[in-house]
């Protein structure tokens, strides 16, 4: 379980995604997954206390309610790793992908969001962004790893949360999901974590619904107002649109930038 760097994570994502990258590399995901985990876990663990409802005349029941907690376990698992002194097999981290996220006066620095039943989060700091699928065993990256190539630049918040919606459909559609189990050594007081994965990965029957309904609910707010917010709302639900590329399948590098000022005529002055 020993790192190899011991820079804190916030060091790590000050060197951008590059440098984020060269260190992964380098040094493992390890100790960047397991912190990712414990984050994912803290937020859902205040579900538990949060009402469904904000109006308490609707009921008093919970968010946490909605969970599947069996299916937290893992997480908890990960993210207590450096506690327990559990030794985690390279095949239990999850797909981890660090992409630039593109900075501008008008964007917030920061975003997180994170789907709770796809056990998908996206982390986003200045221009580094971190989008970690916790329970898959690395099987979306490897089926989504070739549209990576379209992918020219820093992404928007809007291209970001799509990137996260994909992921997240990709690992609610694999058709043979890893499983997870413990190797425990009472004589050695040994603990390992071990997946248990199919000999290839691909997906069921593909739904773009379930797709768009992840699109909608991570990126609606994000839809600028506008004469075209409708329509791209209602585009999102089919599950086949896109913020990162045109029709032609080239990466839209100006996406949500703010549109030029028109020149002004100064020869009457």
């Amino acid at each position: 379980m020993a790192e190899k760097f011991e820079k804190p994570i916030r060091e790590l994502f000050a060197q951008g995604p590059e440098g984020l990258s060269r260190e992964l590399k380098e040094n493992g995901a390890l100790r960047l997954f397991c912190w990712l985990s414990l984050i994912f876990l803290k937020s859902h663990l205040k579900d538990k206390y949060l009402n469904l409802q904000p109006d308490r005349r609707r009921g008093e029941a919970k968010i946490g309610e909605l969970h599947n907690w069996e299916d937290i376990h893992h997480i908890h698992c990960l993210a207590r790793a450096f506690y327990t002194r559990c030794e985690l097999a390279p095949e239990v981290i999850g797909s981890l992908l660090v992409l630039p996220a593109k900075v501008r006066p008008h964007l917030e620095s920061f975003d997180y969001i994170d789907l709770s039943f796809a056990q998908t989060m996206l982390l986003r700091m200045d221009d580094t962004a971190v989008i970690a699928v916790l329970n898959d065993s690395g099987a979306v990256l490897t089926i989504y790893f070739e549209e990576l190539d379209k992918i020219r630049g820093p992404l928007s918040p809007l291209q970001l949360r799509e990137m996260a919606a994909r992921f997240a459909a990709i690992n609610i559609h694999l058709a043979d999901r890893p499983r997870f189990s413990s190797d425990l050594n009472f004589l050695t007081e040994e603990y390992k974590i071990v997946a248990h994965r199919p000999a290839e990965w691909y997906l069921g029957e593909w739904q773009d619904q379930i797709q768009g309904n992840l699109m909608y609910h991570v990126c609606e707010s994000l839809v600028p107002n506008g004469p075209e917010r409708k329509q791209t709302l209602q585009n999102l639900k089919t599950g086949r649109y896109t913020f990162i590329v045109d029709t032609d399948g080239n990466f839209l590098h100006d996406h949500m930038d703010l549109a030029p000022r028109p020149l002004t005529d100064t020869k009457g002055e």
